[in-house]
């Protein structure tokens, strides 16, 4: 018997055919388990005609591993209106139980409490757009995540301008799909990626991390995948010494001009004009780096 159909004989299925479909993990409780709260930001990217013949993702990420009882937050970077609600397209009657969020039009968002009612996870979909789906899923689940994952590891280049994630899994997931989530310690998503596993069940993922954006000496890798959902863990290091330099000479370079007409485009990032004079301030010494890369991340995930 392979790993995968192991892990499927030994879940508990509800009678109920709608709650079996909802179910991403099965597992019976009790009482729900709570985590320690905290936020994480789902968001649903433009799309357009082509959406539905290439398969297009709205939702990113598509999977995204929480604790019980942290608060989701979708926000509605698309040019028209979403409705999410838990559950899946093909078993409506079911559609609902666990939550349904108010339609949220273009620019607005919503957050709820997502808390364990005794299953590891939770499908949802966009009602108004019901080939869009999504997962919730606890890695506070009693028993923990399944772990197949023989190895994931990442390295980073003497600049940290470039990361590198390698992982190998089990043969039975060669040529399935896999998703990589990295963020930092305020759950702020930097990068998402949806791939396959290869024929001998590798992946590596090369990721440009020269952006000002990363610069936190420390953030997560999450490898996702499997049905039941799977989860591997890999930290990150990046040395913050040539973001340092690099922020210190775009200052200086900004503050030679007396006064912005436009937004100002910092190492591939804009931030508000009026940005000038904090920049200003860095280049005299009266704050130091690490208040301009807290306002820069605010300012990029301010949503």
């Amino acid at each position: 018997m392979s790993k995968a159909e192991t892990h499927m004989k030994h879940l508990h299925y509800p009678q109920t055919i709608g709650f079996s479909l909802l179910i991403l993990l099965v597992v019976t409780l009790t009482t729900p388990v709570y985590g320690t709260h905290d936020s994480w930001k789902v968001t649903l990217k433009p799309y357009d005609n082509t959406a539905v013949k290439m398969k297009k993702e709205l939702f990113s990420p598509t999977e995204l591993p929480i604790l019980s009882g942290d608060k989701v937050t979708w926000v509605n970077h698309d040019s028209t209106s979403h409705r999410i609600v838990s559950g899946l397209p093909s078993q409506l009657n079911s559609s609902g139980v666990f939550f349904r969020l108010p339609v949220m039009e273009p620019g607005n968002s919503f957050t709820i409490p997502v808390v364990n009612q005794g299953y590891g996870g939770y499908y949802y979909f966009c009602e108004i757009h019901p080939w869009y789906t999504g997962k919730i899923f606890f890695e506070d689940a009693p028993g923990g995540m399944p772990q197949s994952t023989l190895e994931f590891t990442s390295e980073t280049n003497s600049d940290s301008t470039e990361i590198v994630l390698e992982g190998k899994t089990h043969s039975d997931f060669a040529k399935t799909q896999y998703e990589i989530v990295i963020f930092d310690k305020n759950k702020n998503i930097l990068y998402h990626d949806i791939g396959k596993f290869s024929d001998n069940s590798t992946l590596t993922n090369k990721i440009d991390s020269s952006s000002l954006l990363w610069n936190n000496p420390k953030y997560t890798a999450k490898l996702i995948y499997g049905v039941p959902t799977e989860s591997a863990t890999s930290e990150i290091i990046l040395s913050q010494d040539g973001k340092n330099t690099l922020l210190k000479a775009k200052a200086s370079e900004i503050c030679k001009k007396n006064t912005l007409e436009n937004d100002i485009v910092l190492d591939n990032l804009s931030v508000p004009k009026w940005f000038q004079k904090p920049l200003c301030w860095l280049k005299e010494g009266k704050i130091t780096s690490t208040d301009i890369f807290n306002a820069i991340t605010y300012l990029n995930f301010k949503d």
